[in-house]
């Protein structure tokens, strides 16, 4: 899965496939391309395509936290141990997909800079009718 990193000063974002607005000030709707909408710093879904929610349901059951079991650690190309972030195994249950992961990093102030990150999902290639 490809990953498009993209800064907004406002939770704002539309939709490339279908133009609809997906994240908006108030409310996340997610358009008929989305496959998953996963909120980073809460480890939580807002949505996920129905196919999926096997997956996301074990992501969200575990946590950066569980570093010292050894089944959230593993080895990389380089023969490095490193933490498996939960949200990998999203992305190894979409191997070879059509879908983009829009890793939206968003800054707002409150008493200070607040940045929230999301993964918003989309099937660059649904058509309607899917």
């Amino acid at each position: 899965m490809q990953a498009v990193e993209i800064r907004l000063l406002q939770p704002n974002f539309f939709c490339p496939v279908t133009g609809r607005q997906i994240l908006g000030e108030e409310a996340c709707t997610p358009s008929p391309a989305t496959v998953f909408v996963y909120i980073q710093d809460e480890n939580l879904f807002d949505f996920v395509r129905e196919d999926l929610k096997q997956v996301a349901e074990a992501v969200e059951a575990s946590s950066v936290l569980d570093h010292d079991k050894h089944d959230g650690v593993v080895s990389g190309d380089d023969g490095e141990l490193r933490l498996l972030l939960p949200f990998e195994a999203l992305n190894t249950a979409l191997p070879g997909s059509s879908v983009v992961d829009f890793v939206l990093c968003c800054t707002e102030m409150s008493c200070g800079p607040v940045t929230t990150t999301v993964h918003l999902g989309i099937d660059m290639k649904w058509a309607p009718g899917e």
